[in-house]
């Protein structure tokens, strides 16, 4: 069996493409290896690709100012604090091939199950979250700022921004629902409840009756209401699937 040769288009793309890699990796590799060299070599060789006596020197400078050791600390501390969040509404974002596929294939209890359990179990989950920042806000707050006044309020704000989050995890589920199952028109719909006709309403409202302190409930309150409505709207959407089993 004769070999296919390689077309001339074909060998362009194939450089081309090595041509990207080598633009995205050099770099990488150079400041790398600068990272572990003295100040002297990667001035005498910006281009250093393999340093000729690594040191952890650079690294060792960096980390003995305070300022940036106390920013390095605290960007580590909202990833810490960032990933479980992350990590259950990227579950959401998971099963919509799932939810899509079932609802094509018109096995809708197994679809309505996999909606179900994903929502009980981040709603779970996500109320394990919320009550650690409500009862550790100010120790949250305390490790960015050490500032008293900043603490009280930062913890204040902390506390009314958490109360959202279980009932983000059924609105931004019924979303997914939506999309997945080409109903975007209710996608948008819900897009344009959440900041237009509740949110943006709620923080003028909330700021007059409590100046300041209501502000960070005004989330909360579009959260709420929007959790009611997706709610409503799943279950008429279940309702209606069964019927067709």
């Amino acid at each position: 069996m004769k070999k296919k040769q390689l077309s001339p288009a074909d060998v362009l793309i194939f450089l081309a493409i090595g041509c990207l890699i080598l633009v995205i990796i050099v770099p990488l590799v150079n400041a790398v290896a600068i990272s572990f060299s003295t100040q002297r070599e990667y001035l005498d060789h910006p281009l250093l690709l393999f340093p000729s006596a690594p040191t952890l020197e650079n690294y060792q400078n960096l980390l003995g100012d305070q300022r940036i050791a106390s920013g390095f600390k605290t960007s580590l501390l909202i990833v810490g604090l960032g990933v479980p969040l992350n990590l259950f509404f990227g579950m959401f974002q998971g099963i919509l091939p799932l939810v899509g596929y079932t609802y094509a294939s018109r096995n809708y209890r197994r679809m309505k199950e996999t909606v179900l359990y994903s929502m009980k179990l981040g709603i779970c989950c996500v109320a394990v979250v919320s009550v650690g920042y409500l009862v550790f806000a100010g120790a949250l707050v305390g490790m960015f700022m050490d500032n008293e006044a900043i603490v009280g309020y930062g913890s204040h704000f902390l506390r009314g921004m958490c109360l959202q989050l279980p009932f983000m995890c059924v609105d931004f589920l019924a979303v997914g629902v939506f999309q997945a199952t080409g109903m975007g028109n209710k996608a948008l719909l819900f897009a344009v409840l959440r900041k237009i006709v509740f949110e943006i309403p709620a923080l003028f409202i909330l700021n007059k009756i409590f100046p300041l302190y209501g502000m960070p409930y005004a989330q909360v309150t579009a959260e709420v209401l929007l959790a009611g409505i997706a709610g409503f709207v799943l279950v008429r959407l279940f309702r209606k699937l069964e019927t067709r089993i």
